[in-house]
């Protein structure tokens, strides 16, 4: 979410992502290695996981010449 105003040459933006801090995964994924014989298969296999961005707030402030 962003929210901005300018007055003049001086516009200023507060900005927040991920406002309610939301930890859920962003994707999950299977990850299998297979081998020529399959001995290894689920030694070797994992699942990835995408983590969020945690929640950030910010001031942007420009100034034009």
């Amino acid at each position: 979410m962003r929210v901005g105003a300018t007055h003049g040459s001086v516009s200023a933006d507060i900005f927040v992502t991920n406002l309610f801090d939301d930890k859920a995964y962003t994707s999950i994924a299977d990850q299998y290695v297979f081998t020529n014989n399959f001995a290894y298969t689920s030694k070797l296999s994992a699942v990835v996981v995408g983590l969020p961005e945690r929640r950030t707030v910010g001031l942007l402030v420009k100034y034009r010449y």
